[in-house]
């Protein structure tokens, strides 16, 4: 398989810019040893769907069993709630708060700002909390993450929505680290039809080096727009693949220096306290690009844009679809 070279790009960026002095440079992938990691970790979609590799049930403990080894406090999983829809969806919901995991509103259906009304979507949050005040315990905080990242193709949505939030007392948690590791997932679907054990390895050592990329590109970025270090929110999703290297991410994650911290303690960084606002009819990007682009800083985040096409060379299949990663649950869910 001939793979794209991941860090050409970039690295003729980053001798472009280093040849100006410039410190604390995004485009620098290394991590510096001088800087403090402190990294919240979220997992989104849950309690998601059995696959053909293993059940729903399967998945989520492998989640569980790394948040308590770690362990990881304050971890925060998001649930698109009308997957809820039996016992064992349930107890899947209190694994994780037993775990000391924190339960968060990710809509009912995961439906789109973007494509859909402010009421429809207030009425899809309104269903998921109604689902979840029944399974989780009252004093969990009202942590919600948009769907997709999207925060409203308009400036009407998204005031009207951020308005809506802030008179029913929800905390927004946004991300500021990402690796796309749903479209591992569907790499990773391929190669096990394909049962090409050489792609999974690759992709697996790819996937841990995408991600310490994103951390040091972030936290780069961080002293760019902040001169200091901040709190990273980082954004994973509840599939089979992620489930599988969650012990790996977080063995990788302690041997470059991350601290783990909570949720509730990033947010109590004073960046998170006044939202960019940064309105995009397509993109959903993560928080400290929108800071980025809100100051109109020209920067760009290549190793995540490059990121896509890179994976998708693994085991290439067009026959299987992609789609399935971010589909709704259908009508026989809700």
């Amino acid at each position: 398989m001939a793979k794209i070279p991941h860090i050409a790009l970039t690295t003729i960026i980053l001798l472009l810019l280093s040849a100006c002095g410039r410190e604390h440079n995004p485009y620098d992938l290394n991590l510096s040893p001088e800087t403090r990691y402190r990294v919240a970790i979220t997992i989104d979609d849950l309690p998601w769907d059995d696959s053909d590799q293993m059940t729903r049930k399967e998945m989520s403990d492998y989640f569980v069993r790394g948040i308590t080894r770690a362990p990881i406090p304050g971890a925060v999983g998001f649930v698109i709630a009308g997957g809820v829809y039996d016992d064992s969806s349930e107890q899947i919901l209190r694994d994780w708060t037993q775990a000391g995991a924190i339960i968060g509103n990710h809509t009912f259906t995961h439906i789109d700002l973007h494509e859909s009304s402010v009421e429809d979507y207030i009425e899809e949050v309104e269903m998921a909390q109604s689902t979840l005040n029944e399974i989780v315990p009252p004093h969990f905080p009202n942590y919600f993450r948009y769907t997709y990242l999207h925060e409203g193709d308009t400036r009407e949505k998204y005031d009207a929505f951020q308005n809506w939030m802030a008179s029913q007392a929800y905390q927004e948690v946004p991300v500021t680290i990402q690796n796309h590791d749903y479209l591992f997932n569907s790499a990773y679907l391929r190669c096990l039809d394909e049962e090409n054990a050489g792609e999974i390895s690759e992709l697996r050592e790819y996937f841990l080096s995408s991600l310490e990329e994103q951390i040091a590109y972030n936290a780069n970025l961080a002293h760019t727009l902040f001169d200091r270090d901040v709190p990273h929110i980082l954004l994973l999703h509840m599939r089979t693949f992620t489930a599988e290297m969650f012990q790996r991410i977080v063995l990788r994650l302690k041997a470059l220096g991350v601290e783990f911290i909570s949720v509730e303690e990033a947010l109590e960084d004073p960046i998170y306290i006044n939202n960019p606002g940064f309105v995009s009819d397509s993109m959903g990007a993560p928080y400290l690009e929108k800071i980025r682009l809100h100051r109109n800083l020209d920067l760009q985040n290549v190793a995540l844009i490059e990121l896509p096409e890179i994976v998708s060379n693994f085991c290439p299949n067009e026959s299987h679809s992609s789609n399935y990663e971010h589909r709704k649950y259908d009508q026989k869910h809700l």
